[in-house]
């Protein structure tokens, strides 16, 4: 509920009380009233994902508004005017104004339309009539209805109870003895962290079970006391607070915005209180404030330096509480020789993400090794340590945060002059300041939007933007900026690319750790496509989860550019074990060897006199490793023979008469099986820009992580593609198509979570593509290393409307438009698992995922090796039929061509 003043101008700046010199002083702030309301209903849809809870996946047709929704209130009507007729003729210009503001807005949704005008007063029958509104919308979202055990409510109540009596936080062992939590029964040992998870996602209390010991065991009941906690470090304390505190260090932490370990004890003495445990929860309460970004601890070797006898004490950064040095409107601060780009919030930079910048830019700089310099540090403008020869400055302006890498001149050093700061230093300060964003993004405002840039050197009028991946990506020459003007890529890329660094001391050139050049030739240069790409790096050893996040990074379909930053992230994780040898083997191993070859050539290190090249075969287990292969009835322990010369299979002990064997079932021995392909579309802010109503899908990430797990474990290559437009889904699925034509395979398994109708799905565009074009780029033609082997598409959407009611034993035939739906591919070979029956929506919880990948998942992992397919789908049938949603079911379809049975887990898995 967003609340203003109606006698407020709202096209005047707002005038706003601040605290300085002990002092209450009155200023005009830079927002007008209107500005205000933009401001926190920007705030309430950035910090909130799609929806809270379970979300229908059809799209939003005859809905009020989206969730959360946001009520709009206007106080103090009676001062208007005295006249009810003039009042409301006033209010009515009001509201028009505030109306008008919400057109084109990214939350205007979000705003339920009917406004309200109170007065201050119990005795105004407005109030009542905003109290019924409330609750109706309130009865309208989605998670309403959901049914939780009697004992939660119990603990909920104990909970309050214990607030009321001034218990605010508990150890995990004190919680178990409350009511409610103590009557969890000892066969289920979960359930009290679900329980704690449940109250922690609705805000009632605080649980971080994996945090840092201390936090870990520490439950905050009253979040509300919590932020009192935080209040006392982070704003300004009443005078009357301040007078039983040290005052040298409080005057340290108002004018350097550096907080003592003594005067933390101080202001928490009456609030966390002196006990036994008092240490402990100290303890605990740091570790949150140090994981909200509130505080930094600082290093002790910064404080050598300091003119002072007294040794150093524990001390803390709190960006908050820095003093504002620099006008956020003034003239930006460009140092000569330094490399600027900017971070673009575009119409939104919220409040709270410069201080979450900084305290991360003040842990990363200690992290460096800076036991000399001191980070100077405000508000709006804060200069951080990058390395021996360089600093970085992020300054706010306006809506934007400009980065500056500004080299250091070192003064009294005759040979130290001033040059252009380094690549290499302003590469890893924007790598740096990448992952910070999209940490925050994940953890704290889901719904942000920013982009990296340059300034655009045409000046042309105000200043304004081109994002700097045009730069940095491909291989063309030039970027087009506003005017159409040819802006040559080459002087940035040499501020922003790395360069390799000459050493005096060369290393063996094989052993010689990857350098940026030797990256892109890998991924540019050695001829190699998506799925070899994706065969090095499980050869690498890269994790699954880490080359999906280097390719979102990466921010394109382009396989080469993703190459890139994923080869980029695996050296910055292995250090000097990332080296050419490393990529070269992992090559041989892959069967790659052209690529291999083309490498050695770039690198010199193809000579004719080096010894012959090995064949590629697979590795063969000495006999000094039994392995066992089979645990039924059979030989126990029995070693695997070596694989035979030129052959991709797997050797298994076959057990007589199992039924995973034999000309029935598809054989599965290649070592990747194949590929799985997800497509996860979330954000269809794109569609509505388009004037197509499609939600935001809250959890489908869920989906694809379990998805990810699932298949990766039973052996497949797993590539996610996060929201693709309608013809980039086709274009992708064609390039896996071309992929697989080169290679052995024994499987190809493609999961689409999306919107969807009847026979369609939509991109992110708001577009649609027909299934069976979908299904057709796999087919015999298009795919000939597929003929004859299992095609598996899993579809998490919907197929209209409708929703299917819980009434048992009812047959019905679908409607005749519905039973003319397209949904196989006239050819053998293919499965199709539909969420849904034609004409009715899928089901999906915005926490836990949809009902059918959760439960699809869940039973292929516990039943591939015992079970096929078909019997795996159908108990997924099973358990899905069990499932309410305020009344309403679904059921999935799955439909097929399977000429034998499929096992998705051989012999040789388990």
């Amino acid at each position: 509920m967003v609340v203003f003043d109606l006698c407020a101008d709202l096209n005047k700046p707002v005038k706003v009380e601040v605290f300085h010199n002990d002092k209450v002083q009155s200023r005009f702030h830079d927002f007008t009233g209107l500005g205000f309301l933009d401001f926190w209903m920007q705030s309430i849809y950035a910090f909130t994902s799609a929806s809270h809870e379970q979300q229908n996946e059809s799209m939003p047709t005859q809905q009020d508004q989206l969730s959360p929704p946001i009520l709009i209130v206007g106080t103090h009507k009676k001062s208007l005017a005295k006249k009810p007729a003039v009042r409301d003729e006033m209010v009515k210009q009001i509201f028009l104004t505030i109306g008008e503001s919400l057109e084109g807005k990214c939350y205007s949704k979000h705003v339920v339309r009917e406004f309200f005008a109170i007065e201050n007063s119990i005795d105004d029958k407005r109030i009542a009539e905003l109290q019924s509104k409330i609750t109706a919308i309130v009865e309208k979202e989605p998670y309403m209805g959901e049914e939780i055990p009697l004992r939660w409510l119990k603990f909920e109540e104990s909970v309050k109870e214990a607030i009321q009596q001034g218990t605010n936080c508990l150890t995990i062992g004190e919680v178990q003895s409350l009511d409610g939590a103590k009557d969890i029964p000892a066969s289920s040992p979960d359930e009290l962290k679900t329980m704690l998870q449940f109250y922690h996602d609705l805000g009632v209390i605080l649980y971080h079970p994996l945090a840092k010991s201390a936090l870990r065991d520490l439950v905050i009941l009253n979040p509300r006391w919590l932020i009192d906690v935080f209040r006392s470090v982070i704003t300004v304390l009443d005078h009357r607070e301040r007078r039983a505190i040290d005052g040298d260090a409080w005057a340290r932490l108002e004018n350097e915005g550096v907080l003592e370990d003594s005067l933390i004890t101080s202001m928490w003495r009456k609030l966390v209180g002196i006990g036994d445990d008092s240490g402990k929860k100290k303890s605990a309460l740091l570790e949150l404030m140090e994981k909200y970004d509130l505080l930094v601890k600082q290093d002790s070797s910064c404080q050598k330096n300091e003119a002072s006898s007294k040794p150093p004490t524990v001390c803390y950064y709190v960006p908050s509480r820095l003093q504002v040095t620099t006008d956020r409107n003034a003239d930006p601060v460009i140092s000569e020789g330094s490399n600027v780009f900017y971070i673009n919030f575009f119409s939104f930079l919220p409040g709270g993400i410069v201080c979450r910048l900084m305290a991360r830019a003040l842990e990363w700089s200690q992290r460096q090794g800076d036991a000399v310099h001191s980070p100077a540090l405000g508000r709006v403008s804060s200069t951080f340590y990058a390395d021996d020869q360089h600093q970085f400055r992020l300054q706010v302006i306006s809506k934007h945060i400009m980065v500056s890498v500004v080299p250091e001149e070192i003064v009294g050093d005759a040979s130290s002059t001033r040059t252009t700061a380094n690549p290499n230093t302003t590469a890893k300060v924007k790598d740096f300041l990448e992952e910070s964003l999209a940490d925050i993004k994940k953890t704290w405002a889901p719904r942000i939007q920013y982009t990296f840039c340059i300034a655009c050197p045409c000046a042309s009028g105000d200043q304004h933007y081109i994002d700097l991946d045009k730069f940095l990506t491909d291989d063309s020459r030039s970027v087009q900026c506003c005017r159409g003007r040819l802006i040559a890529k080459g002087p940035v890329k040499q501020k922003f690319c790395p360069r390799q660094e000459v050493s005096t001391n060369p290393a063996i050139p094989e052993m010689e750790t990857v350098s940026d050049k030797d990256i892109s030739e890998v991924a540019n240069k050695a001829r190699l496509e998506y799925e070899d790409l994706d065969n090095l790096y499980v050869e690498l050893e890269i994790e699954s989860s880490d080359v999906n996040n280097a390719k979102r990074v990466a921010n394109t379909l382009d396989f080469k550019i993703q190459a890139t930053k994923v080869l980029e992230h695996w050296r910055k994780t292995n250090g000097s074990k990332a080296t050419r040898k490393a990529i070269l083997n992992a090559l041989q191993e892959c069967d790659l060897i052209e690529a291999k070859e083309i490498l050695e050539e770039k690198w010199g290190l193809k000579d004719d006199d080096d010894e012959p090249q090995i064949a590629a075969t697979p590795k063969a287990i000495e006999p000094s490793e039994p392995v066992r292969r089979y645990d039924d009835t059979g030989p126990p322990d029995q070693p695997l023979p070596a694989a035979g010369a030129g052959t991709e299979e797997v050797p298994v002990y076959e057990a007589p008469n199992d039924p995973r064997r034999g000309d029935n079932c598809y054989n599965l021995c290649h070592t990747p099986r194949g590929m799985c392909c997800i497509i996860d579309n979330m954000n269809f802010q794109l569609a509505r820009n388009q004037n197509r109503q499609l939600s935001d899908r809250g959890g489908s990430d869920k989906d694809s992580e379990e998805l990810s797990k699932t298949f990766s474990n039973l052996g497949f290559v797993v590539d996610v593609a996060i929201d693709l437009g309608a013809a980039d889904m086709v274009r992708y699925l064609r390039g896996k198509a071309d992929a697989h034509d080169r290679k052995k395979v024994d499987c190809f398994v493609c999961c689409i979570l999306t919107h969807g109708g009847l026979g369609k799905l939509y991109g992110v565009d708001g577009e649609t593509v027909e299934i069976l074009e979908v299904t057709a780029i796999f087919k015999g033609v298009g795919c000939p290393a597929l003929i004859g082997k299992p095609k598996l598409f899993f579809i998490q959407a919907c197929r209209g409307s409708d929703r299917q009611v819980g009434v048992p034993n009812v047959e019905e035939d679908a409607p005749e438009e519905i039973r003319q739906e397209k949904t196989l591919p006239n050819e053998a070979d293919f499965l199709l698992g539909y969420a849904t029956v034609p004409g009715y929506v899928s089901y999906r919880d915005t926490r836990r995922g949809s009902w059918y990948i959760r439960t699809l998942t869940d039973m292929i992992n516990k039943y591939s090796a015992s079970l096929h397919i078909l019997d795996i789908l159908t108990r997924v049938n099973d358990d899905i039929s069990e499932k309410n949603a305020r009344g309403y079911k679904q059921i999935p379809a799955p439909v097929f061509t399977l000429r034998k049975s499929l096992f998705l887990s051989t012999l040789g898995d388990h």
